[in-house]
């Protein structure tokens, strides 16, 4: 439905693809990863688990995979449990998808986002019921 309503649009412009193994892109990624690491270790450290999830919800904003890796390490470490690692990584990936809705509306205008916006809300609800049915919640 979708694909067929945009090709009768007149005036659609070509997107630029580029390489995304850029040698600009890795370290902006290498710099941003390093940054929620310590991010998140500062605040596990001060806070404890509350800091963890605090760290996953900022840092989710942005990148879902940062935050991702950083608690993985974190549990892998013993820092923190492998329950506040999974709670830290679905928070991070719920702010993010949040996030995304944001950016659907500033940048798609309310016809484009209210489709995303219910694509990511039926996202945000299949993981809260993957995560109930695995008695996590």
């Amino acid at each position: 439905y979708f694909w067929r309503r945009a090709s009768r649009r007149e005036g659609d412009t070509a997107v630029e693809l580029r390489n995304p193994f850029r040698l600009k892109w890795v370290l902006g990624f290498a710099l941003l990863f390093a940054v929620v690491q310590l991010l998140a270790a500062a605040a596990t450290q001060a806070l404890g688990p509350v800091g963890t999830y605090g760290a996953a919800a900022l840092a989710g904003l942005t990148d879902v995979n940062a935050i991702t890796l950083s608690v993985a390490q974190l549990a892998d470490r013993g820092e923190v449990s492998r329950q506040v690692a999974t709670n830290s990584i679905v928070l991070g990936a719920a702010a993010n998808t949040v996030s995304k809705a944001v950016i659907a509306v500033g940048l798609g205008g309310w016809e484009f986002a209210s489709r995303v916006v219910l694509a990511l809300l039926g996202v945000l609800v299949a993981g809260a019921a993957g995560l109930a049915l695995a008695g996590v919640v």
